[in-house]
């Protein structure tokens, strides 16, 4: 099946912090990306895990994520915007 939705697990203004947590949720598994987004003329790194099928999957994968990590829930975004 065609995934549709990823994970938003972060967003930092310092490209090291972000490149951290990227680290943390691939050591868990989880295919990672780094996404850079200029907002208000600061670029923010955007960090992203996985991909899934559905948003009900992608939330038992941000649980997960949010248990082994002790961080803030990851929230599910589309994949098509």
């Amino acid at each position: 099946e065609i995934p549709h939705y990823t994970l938003q697990c972060g967003a930092f203004s310092k490209e090291q912090n972000a490149g951290l947590l990227a680290q943390q949720i691939r050591s868990l598994g989880y295919a990672v990306q780094i996404v850079p987004r200029e907002t208000g003329g600061q670029t923010l790194f955007i960090v992203l895990a996985g991909k899934f099928v559905d948003r009900d999957q992608a939330e038992v994968e941000a649980r997960n994520i949010q248990n082994a990590l002790g961080i803030g829930k990851p929230f599910p975004r589309s994949l098509h915007k």
